[in-house]
């Protein structure tokens, strides 16, 4: 009986049920509070356990990603530098991006996709090696178009990346490691001035979770009752002033971006852009959006944006203008819905009264200076910011022109001398 009444047992002694055996009370406190330490850790485990497990399903039911969940990315620190440790960005989906290196403010890589245009990649290709922030070109060659051009292995800064898949996904498909984080991704029939290109990748050095381009477009609500997008040109973008997408046509991304593009796209985006040879621009431009909790794209400075120069092409992938149209508005409608933009991406104000220096939604300015090529930019936009409207027209001008000459040598500027001799009278 003493053995069940606690309350009569000596304050120092508890007896066990058999009499035989009496444990001093201090010395049983201890194996209590030691068991009851146990249980509650296996608890707390058990507990942390079922939220991770209750988050990597919910990241794939929301993705229905190619694997069977995604993983997360931690960049490797340098211990040395409070600019990397302060620099860490954390993305949606608890995903991060690695932080910037000295050269990655100094300069960056562009990846051209060509497809059949070899004269307008060789034009690209010398163009850009001339730029002084081009630390190298990858040309984004799919082997099922031949060879490419034999000249551009004479180039130490040209890496040729062979490609067996024949799909506009492929281009966001890192084969080569690119010697720098940020990627300058483009097609071969667009060029800009140096400096030009330089504002962009300013922008995106202090904006590095961004996008960055030069080409705005937009999603427009076409049914408020079932929220049905379609895609915008940029004749409605410039109507409307808004806009929510850019084209990696021209345009900064984080080096991860391209791989996270590869590796954790939903698969009826990717199966969606391989099957139409289509879309591939919209979806990165969605995917780095979703990853940035809905912020559209931020855009360089609109004197920079007014700069393309368009290589003449013979032919082009939008041959049928109304079926091409339609491609792209479905694209929109699905992809937005598969990356959970629906209700959160929104349009922003493209053009700031005309104000060459400011274009599209605010990033972010640190102010601070990294490099010596940033500082000369920074001289360049003050002695543009000082010229007249009319002299500043001319300064664009001349610049554009400068960075057109070789293109314009061989015919390849729509409309010039060069070109209508080459193309309506013969060479």
């Amino acid at each position: 009986q003493a053995s069940k009444d606690f309350s009569t047992a000596s304050p120092h002694l508890v007896f066990e049920r058999n009499k035989s055996t009496i444990v001093p009370i201090s010395q049983k406190t201890t194996y209590v509070f030691g068991a009851l330490a146990l249980l509650f850790l296996i608890s707390v485990h058990i507990y942390l356990f079922r939220i991770l497990i209750s988050h990597e399903n919910l990241l794939s039911e929301e993705f229905n990603l190619k694997g069977s969940h995604m993983s997360m990315m931690i960049p490797q620190r340098n211990q040395n530098s409070t600019r990397n440790e302060n620099q860490r960005v954390l993305t949606r989906n608890q995903k991060f991006l690695a932080p910037l290196r000295e050269t990655d403010y100094e300069q960056f890589t562009v990846r051209i996709n060509s497809w059949k245009r070899a004269e307008l990649l060789e034009t690209s290709v010398a163009h850009h090696l001339s730029c002084p922030g081009v630390a190298q070109i990858q040309v984004v060659w799919c082997d099922e178009q031949g060879e490419p051009p034999a000249n551009l292995y004479n180039y130490e800064k040209v890496v040729i990346e062979r490609h067996t898949v024949n799909s506009l996904n492929e281009r966001f498909h890192i084969i080569s490691e690119p010697p720098t984080i940020g990627i300058l991704s483009m097609d071969d029939d667009v060029l800009r001035p140096c400096d030009a290109i330089d504002a962009g990748f300013f922008k995106w050095t202090n904006n590095p979770e961004r996008m960055v381009g030069f080409d705005a477009r937009s999603h427009i609500v076409v049914d408020p009752q079932t929220n049905e997008w379609a895609y915008s040109y940029l004749s409605t973008t410039k109507q409307t002033n808004q806009y929510s997408m850019t084209l990696p046509r021209y345009s900064f991304l984080h080096r991860d971006y391209l791989r996270w593009y590869m590796d954790d796209m939903p698969r009826p985006i990717f199966d969606t852009v391989a099957e139409n040879l289509n879309c591939e621009d919209i979806a990165m431009s969605f995917l780095v959006s979703h990853y940035t909790g809905g912020s559209p794209p931020l855009l360089a400075d609109y004197w920079a944006t007014r700069t393309q120069i368009k290589l003449f092409v013979l032919s082009s992938i939008s041959y049928n203008a109304s079926i091409h149209k339609a491609k792209r508005d479905a694209c929109v409608n699905k992809f937005a819905a598969l990356l959970n933009l629906k209700g959160k991406l929104a349009s922003t104000k493209f053009v700031h009264n005309g104000d060459p220096f400011r274009c599209g939604a605010d990033g972010k300015t640190s102010g601070e200076i990294h490099s010596d090529r940033q500082r000369l930019h920074e001289s360049l936009v003050n002695s543009l910011k000082s010229l007249s409207k009319y002299d500043l027209t001319k300064a664009l001008t001349k610049m554009t022109q400068e960075a057109s000459m070789g293109a314009y040598k061989k015919g390849l500027i729509d409309k010039s001398g060069p070109w209508k001799k080459r193309w309506l009278h013969g060479d």
